[in-house]
């Protein structure tokens, strides 16, 4: 499952929103917003029991943020080893 993630910077922290799943994490690094995104992707999906369709996708707003020039995206894939930032 790929999951389209906005990235953004809000003083001096990072701020991670999934799109397709209304997950988010903050981190001070980006290595560790990543890192915070997958285990909290992962507990979402345990608790759930690989349910995540009880969650729904993200407000309007961060999808409008995610289509905006300069937005800085990230496409996380499920827990898998291959992740790509665009």
């Amino acid at each position: 499952m790929e999951i389209r993630v906005l990235i953004v910077r809000e003083g001096e922290w990072f701020v991670a929103q999934g799109l397709e799943v209304d997950i988010g994490t903050q981190a001070r690094t980006l290595e560790t917003l990543k890192q915070s995104f997958e285990m909290t992707f992962l507990a979402e999906t345990a608790a759930r029991e690989g349910r995540l369709d009880s969650i729904g996708p993200a407000p309007d707003e961060f999808w409008r943020a995610y289509d905006m020039e300069g937005a800085h995206r990230w496409v996380f894939n499920g827990g898998r080893d291959e992740q790509r930032t665009l």
